[in-house]
């Protein structure tokens, strides 16, 4: 199992944070009220003190919106283990303290002013500092994943999963904290703007897009490459083809034969609509992968060229450049320090 830590930044609060100070759900030093509480609100969850002479020092505070809610949470020094999350995403802005989370073979250390994303479905285990405090943003997961199918026309349902990376706050996260902020003065004002049945869909499709470009996850490709028009039922084709055997040989024999249109009308409909090539888009897939594969394994239980072979690359030196170029790292960092 990989470990990754977070430098140590100075604390960055959310306005939002204050703002939820006051909208107290429950706070409690029982064990049994803080488990029974939290099973109803996210989803059955074992709470267990780190050590026999601590206490419990649990406070939650929520704002909840249509498809999502926002959640202030604090415990002391606690271990939580929840079996599996399946409605729901859950990002998480560290707002004070460290935390350690551990879900699909993954564990991550996140210090104070770091976002860390939990998929559904994996089971979660949390360990929280003494003295840290979480702002989390519960997403449902049925209208994101279907969000997500609309703008790519592709069936992401029970595929869509967030990257494992602990992202420190920064210009990247800052326009989706700000819409946080945004959210929770208006759900807290007596006719907050996006109260308001005609403003509220189209302030959700705006929030589940800035998540989907801020946060990496399994369809970031297809996504980022949107141009906004409709993408020809062909190329969808194509697309899913190549994501189902992408550590496969693909030719563009194969891909005429699952589109029926010809290898010049492949190469210009990925050039319109996905702004890429279909070599490029292959490579890039197989990118993904590998890294993935790299960090899930740690070192000693494989190899670069095991992985790379496996993820469908064929040139290990053209792989080590072109990963280099992709992440910042070389691939035998990543499989040493497993990021």
């Amino acid at each position: 199992m990989s470990q990754i830590s977070t430098p140590l930044l100075d604390r960055k609060t959310l306005e939002c944070e204050r703002l939820l100070e006051n909208r107290v759900v429950l706070a409690t030093d029982r064990l049994d009220q803080a488990c029974e509480h939290m099973s109803r609100v996210f989803a059955p969850v074992k709470i267990m003190l780190r050590n026999r002479v601590g206490t419990l020092k649990f406070r939650h505070c929520q704002l909840e919106f249509d498809s999502c809610s926002v959640h202030l949470l604090q415990y002391g020094l606690v271990t939580l283990a929840v079996p599996e999350m399946t409605n729901c995403y859950l990002i998480q802005f560290n707002v004070a303290g460290w935390c350690e989370i551990s879900q699909a073979d993954r564990t991550c250390v996140v210090g104070p002013a770091s976002t860390f994303v939990i998929n559904p479905v994996h089971e979660v285990r949390k360990v929280w500092g003494p003295d840290c405090r979480q702002v989390i943003l519960w997403i449902d997961r049925t209208r994101l994943e279907s969000y997500l199918s609309e703008i790519i026309q592709i069936d992401v349902r029970d595929r869509l999963e967030f990257l494992p990376i602990v992202q420190p706050f920064g210009s990247k996260d800052h326009v989706i904290r700000g819409y946080l902020d945004f959210l929770c003065r208006n759900l807290l004002a007596d006719r907050g703007d996006i109260v308001h049945h005609r403003i509220r869909l189209p302030f959700e499709r705006s929030l589940f897009s800035l998540l989907l470009a801020t946060f990496p996850h399994t369809f970031s490709e297809a996504f980022d490459s949107s141009c906004g028009q409709p993408v020809p039922r062909f190329i969808r084709r194509v697309e899913e083809y190549i994501r189902e055997n992408v550590a496969s040989c693909i030719s563009m024999d194969d891909l005429v034969q699952v589109s029926g249109m010809s290898a010049r009308s492949i190469q210009l409909g990925f050039r319109r609509y996905l702004n890429t090539t279909p070599t490029a888009f292959i490579e890039s897939l197989r990118l993904d992968l590998a890294r993935e594969r790299l960090i899930a394994a740690g070192p000693g239980n494989t190899t670069v060229t095991e992985v790379a072979l496996g993820c469908g690359f064929k040139n290990l030196g053209r792989f080590s450049g072109t990963y280099r170029q992709r992440f910042g790292i070389r691939p035998s960092d990543t499989l040493r320090k497993g990021i």
